[in-house]
């Protein structure tokens, strides 16, 4: 367990680190390394998907209903790279010091792995049920709202100590 205060404290140093780090910023897709594989099953199984359809009736229709899956993909790329690049200015080797780091990586990993299994069991409905691409399309589309709605309330417990560390911080920044 972590204390409010310990929280408190660490993101103060955190923002410490962050104002005087050396890194080069990340290149604009260095996000996807913690998609790719989600990414990857995703089309996969959408593509086995237009094989087991006739696609001389219904091809049309599974170009629009992927097309609408890679629209959220934009979407969830998006969100992925805000919270990617929140910590990309420290080096990895002080990350590991900070309970409230390891937290948060622990509960992206718990997040992303329920995410992966959804994503295989609804490309198995996709592929052996007559819903086909749409039950992976629209079922990442509503789990992946879902798991993010829940993510956030879940870190929101964190925030308010973090952004009280952060603003102390930026205080004896601005003070010096």
């Amino acid at each position: 367990m972590v204390t409010y205060r310990e929280i408190e404290d660490e993101s103060k140093e955190i923002v410490a680190l962050m104002a005087s780090s050396e890194q080069t910023v990340p290149r604009f897709f260095s996000f996807f390394k913690w998609i790719k594989y989600h990414f990857f099953i995703y089309v996969i199984l959408a593509v086995i998907c237009l094989f087991e359809l006739d696609v001389a009736k219904y091809g049309w229709s599974w170009l629009l209903v992927f097309s609408f899956g890679l629209l959220n993909w934009f979407f969830i790329s998006a969100f992925v790279s805000s919270y990617s690049n929140m910590f990309s200015m420290l080096e990895s080797e002080k990350l590991k010091d900070f309970k409230l780091c390891k937290i948060l990586a622990r509960k992206i990993k718990t997040y992303g792995v329920s995410w992966f299994a959804f994503l295989i069991l609804m490309g198995a409905v996709g592929v052996f049920t007559e819903l086909n691409v749409a039950a992976i399309v629209i079922g990442n589309f509503v789990f992946s709202i879902f798991c993010f709605f829940i993510f956030n309330i879940d870190i929101s417990r964190y925030q308010i100590s973090g952004l009280l560390g952060a603003i102390s911080a930026v205080k004896e920044k601005l003070s010096n």
